[in-house]
């Protein structure tokens, strides 16, 4: 059923997660699994725009910890025996950046998972979740963290 499994992932171990459902559905289908990473881009004030801030920010440190950290998990997946490819792409909107991608690699469903964010996080990245529902080019399986699982691995960091 499923052929391409796309799962974008931070770096973090709560998107991470994810991995688990997708594994299990690589395993079932003999899918491979495809991973993928968006780097946020801040507007620069070289436009138009006179309201864009003149932030000129290199993201290349950014670029090198994404490919570290998805080589990694590619190499774990291979070792389980499931063919796992990544990618790394720049976009000024994560969400879009997500759905590019999953069509790119003709993904016929996106696994990830969703932990709320408060404050200045959710005003500045959106509901990411939400804007993928709404564009991706296929079924969205949407794993939500609870709030337990955010304190075990905010627990599992400090020792």
């Amino acid at each position: 059923m499923f052929k391409r499994i796309f799962v974008p992932l931070d770096g973090s171990p709560l998107a991470e997660k994810a991995l688990f459902y997708a594994t299990g559905l690589a395993r079932q289908n003999d899918a491979p699994i495809y991973l993928g990473w968006v780097i946020q881009m801040l507007p620069s004030g070289a436009g138009p725009d006179p309201y864009l801030l003149p932030i000129d920010i290199s993201t290349d440190a950014e670029k090198k910890r994404a490919v570290d950290y998805l080589s990694r998990i590619s190499a774990e997946l291979e070792q389980k025996n499931i063919q796992c490819s990544y990618q790394v792409s720049e976009s000024f909107s994560i969400s879009a950046g997500i759905i590019k991608m999953a069509s790119l690699v003709k993904a016929d469903v996106i696994i990830k998972t969703s932990y709320g964010r408060l404050g200045i996080n959710r005003w500045f990245n959106g509901n990411v979740a939400a804007e993928i529902l709404q564009h991706a080019p296929c079924p969205l399986l949407l794993i939500k963290i609870s709030d337990s699982d955010k304190i075990d691995d905010t627990e599992k960091a400090e020792e």
